[in-house]
């Protein structure tokens, strides 16, 4: 797992993005934006993307850091805290009320 991956989650999670709206931001696919939160490395394009949509605050540098263990911990709340939040957004679409 990398500085990047955590950075990129926390992110989204801070700005209220989904990984759709950052997918098209950065000109990748929502699967691959998935799989550099998921620890993949994204090429220097795309990581170079990804900087610039995040205004500077996920950097190209990152990709290449390991996280620690307590990074990758609070990743993996961040990624659950995402998905909920993209469920809550599925559910009130469908007239459904938010789920909690």
């Amino acid at each position: 797992m990398s500085k990047g991956s955590l950075a990129l989650a926390n992110w989204l999670n801070k700005n209220g993005f989904t990984q759709v709206d950052l997918a098209r931001d950065c000109g990748v696919a929502q699967p691959r934006l998935s799989a550099y939160l998921s620890g993949r490395t994204p090429a220097l394009g795309a990581a170079v993307a990804i900087e610039k949509a995040t205004k500077g605050e996920v950097t190209v540098e990152m990709w290449a850091q390991p996280a620690s263990k307590t990074e990758t911990s609070r990743l993996e709340i961040a990624r659950e805290r995402i998905r909920q939040r993209g469920l809550d957004r599925a559910m009130e679409g469908r007239g459904l009320g938010a789920s909690k």
